[in-house]
């Protein structure tokens, strides 16, 4: 009996060496939104990458990369599965218990597109909103009679050329870098960005509490010679 005993004793003590045989590699999850993060020609791009690369080589971590659709990485947040992701700070706190913001990296606010030279507080122009964005924005500057409430950006951006609507409110960011992509007979502009003074939209570094103190602290000091780069 004891002889199995300290078998099992032994599997147990190399099964938890095995997951901690490499501590300096960092499991990274990050979304698949253009331009935060996104694959062009099979290579993976965007601000966050671009940010999360300097933190890599800075910090002498290795970081291991999933890209994951929008929806299953809250999941994976919930589980607390990454060590370290850049998210929004509002999506990072709710998660708390396992994770905490490391620091601000960039601001990125919802705001209204609209054809240039358009009032959209005036007459019936209607606004395509994005699910989940423009809560402050739109109750400022638009009339809830003309605002349609659409659950992804494609849609919007598809009833916007065909006219359904006029003009699109979601992430500043996001909205912009679509319609760049497109062509429309007149520019689309920024009508009012949001303005929060809680910061709950900044892009922010969000890591896993668990991590050991000498990961923390070599990723602080990766991160003060970081160079965000610049955001549509």
């Amino acid at each position: 009996m004891y002889k199995y005993l300290n078998l099992f004793l032994l599997g147990v003590s190399l099964n938890a060496f095995g997951a901690h045989a490499n501590p300096s590699e960092l499991h990274i999850v990050t979304f698949d939104i253009a331009p935060f993060s996104y694959f062009e020609n099979n290579e993976l791009k965007g601000y966050n990458i671009d940010i999360l690369k300097q933190l890599e080589k800075s910090s002498g971590l290795k970081f291991n990369y999933e890209v994951l659709p929008y929806e299953r990485l809250k999941l994976f947040l919930k589980r607390g599965t990454p060590d370290l992701l850049i998210n929004l700070r509002a999506l990072c706190l709710k998660n708390s218990k396992a994770y905490e913001v490391q620091e601000k990296l960039y601001e990125t606010v919802p705001a209204i597109f609209v054809k240039k030279g358009t009032q959209p507080t005036r007459g019936n122009i209607r606004v395509g909103r994005l699910l989940g964005t423009c809560g402050l924005v739109s109750k400022k500057y638009l009339k809830n009679a003309n605002i349609v409430d659409l659950p992804s950006l494609d849609q919007a951006v598809e009833m916007l050329v065909d006219k359904k609507i006029d003009s699109i409110c979601g992430l500043g960011p996001v909205v912009n870098y679509s319609l760049q992509k497109r062509k429309f007979s007149e520019p689309m502009v920024i009508y009012k960005s949001q303005t929060n003074d809680d910061h709950m939209f900044d892009a922010v570094l969000c890591r896993k509490k668990s991590l050991s103190p000498a990961i923390k602290k070599q990723l602080e000091q990766a991160a003060r010679g970081i160079k965000i780069p610049k955001i549509i």
